[in-house]
């Protein structure tokens, strides 16, 4: 029978997730293997992507 995690344990997995923007982030540069395309993708300068 599974039982519920720890309070604890969801707390510390949740303070490591990245924000949505950087994970957006990632996926549009390993998508578009470009830091030009995926700034202006995002609508951010390059410098902000890298």
């Amino acid at each position: 029978m599974a039982t519920a995690a720890p309070s604890s344990f969801l707390s510390s997995a949740a303070r490591r997730i990245p924000p949505i923007q950087c994970l957006l982030t990632f996926e549009a540069l390993a998508r578009l293997r470009s830091v030009t395309q995926t700034a202006e993708e995002l609508c951010v300068t390059p410098s902000a992507v890298s």
